[in-house]
């Protein structure tokens, strides 16, 4: 279990710091390497003798230098280990389980050991927030979902950040008491490089804290980015981060499901309940239902509460092809809507006197002829066939707040041309 009382490392680290690292040895022969064995290796803890009897003697001898500071250590260890049983008997609110420091950089430097092909540190090392908050999914059994703007590096923990207090109601006594609410910073996921780097300090926190093995949480990973870079059918547009996020939150639903008695393991050589089930989620048929291709046009249910997502959602896959001819006639109708435009303004200005109302009148006839585009693109596309608008400024080689092929604040980064409407500006490509 991720807790202090059961962490040799963190035992082991204590044990040297009050100088007593030589009966390591002795102790592990013994048995002893956590506080909760070294808290109740005598049968009454409140006894003297038989702490002197049954622990002090067996560990130092004659050599009385030590047996102090043995005293002080089986205190430490009867008070860790009682206050955790305490915890497990009683309805207080946990919020979060906490891996000791010691225990977390120990299956940290075990962990980056095993790992190939990349190192944990920077962009790839979990904050210990997240680590805990799967240490807190394993102890107690409630499985929460962790977003992907939550999977903050451990860097950015380094920044200080103001304390939150917030309220709960504590269900043994009926009392308000406060805790620490979740202050941690939120994790840039606004680019595929960025995301790929949140989910990977998921599965690097899931495998510290050993609710889930990093390989298989990355499974299921690897599973969602294949489908967000498969190519759609004719008709259908790629998969987006809206069916991803959908998905993503499903499969730790269908986990939560199946972990009612508990995520942990059945035995110490078998997987958690929690990497059993969440291998079976990844390939269920209702989230490969998901992850399938939309027509064009159709947008995933949920789409319309996207804005405040900080993942910018892809864009539309490139139109399928349609028929030439259809192209040439709609290229024949533009060319004439602009050639009447080019003679209503000549008109215009070549009239002169009372004209000049009929030149104002002219131009405004003008402008509703170009459907209110800008000079540049009389003749093109403003709109996509979906009826969603184009950007005039990204086609005129004005705008560059968002990558081609997705939308800003002024409609989708994709080309005005008729015919084309693939993810390029027009201005640069005809």
């Amino acid at each position: 279990m991720a807790t202090t009382s059961n962490s040799a490392a963190a035992f082991e680290s204590h044990v040297r710091e009050l100088g007593l690292g030589e009966l390591l040895p002795k102790m592990k022969e013994m048995g002893f390497d956590t506080y909760g064995d070294f808290g109740f290796a005598v049968s009454n803890g409140a006894d003297s003798e038989k702490v002197e009897s049954e622990l002090v003697k067996p560990l130092c001898g004659e050599n009385r230098k030590y047996a102090a500071k043995l005293r002080r250590l089986f205190a430490h260890s009867y008070t860790i280990a009682a206050s955790e049983t305490e915890r497990f008997t009683s309805n207080a609110p946990e919020p979060f389980v906490r891996l000791h420091p010691a225990e977390r950089e120990s299956r940290r430097k075990k962990l980056a050991e095993r790992l190939t092909g990349f190192r944990l540190e920077a962009d790839s090392d979990p904050a210990p927030k997240l680590i805990d908050r799967c240490s807190t999914i394993l102890a107690t059994g409630l499985v929460r979902y962790i977003p992907w703007h939550r999977c903050p590096t451990a860097a950015s923990e380094l920044v200080e950040v103001p304390e939150v207090r917030a309220l709960t109601l504590d269900p043994a006594t009926g009392k308000l008491v406060t805790i620490d609410s979740d202050d941690s910073p939120n994790a840039d996921v606004s680019s595929d490089l960025l995301l790929d780097l949140a989910l990977r300090r998921r599965a690097l926190a899931a495998d510290i804290s050993d609710l889930c093995s990093f390989e298989a949480m990355t499974l299921w990973h690897e599973v969602m980015k294949s489908d967000l870079l498969r190519a759609p059918p004719s008709g259908y547009s790629r998969v987006s981060y809206e069916q991803l996020r959908n998905a993503d939150q499903r499969v730790w639903q269908i986990v939560a499901e199946k972990c009612r008695e508990g995520c942990k393991r059945p035995t110490s050589a078998d997987p958690t309940a929690f990497e059993r089930h969440l291998k079976d989620a990844a390939f269920d048929l209702e989230i490969r239902l998901l992850l399938q291709p939309l027509p064009v046009g159709v947008r995933s249910s949920s789409a319309a509460s996207s804005s405040s997502s900080s993942v910018v959602l892809s864009a539309s896959a490139p139109q399928p092809p349609k028929d030439k001819s259809v192209d040439r006639l709609l290229d024949q109708l533009n060319t004439v809507k602009a050639q009447m435009g080019d003679l209503k303004r000549k008109f215009g200005k070549g009239s002169g006197g009372k004209s000049g109302g009929k030149g104002k009148q002219s131009g405004r006839a003008d402008k509703r002829a170009r459907g209110n585009a800008p000079r540049g693109l009389e003749g093109k596309n403003l709109k996509t066939p979906a009826g969603e608008p184009l950007c005039f400024g990204f086609n005129l080689g004005t705008c560059n707040a968002v990558p081609p092929g997705q939308r800003c604040s002024k409609g989708w980064h994709l080309c005005s041309e008729p015919g084309c409407g693939k993810p390029h500006s027009m201005n640069a490509f005809h």
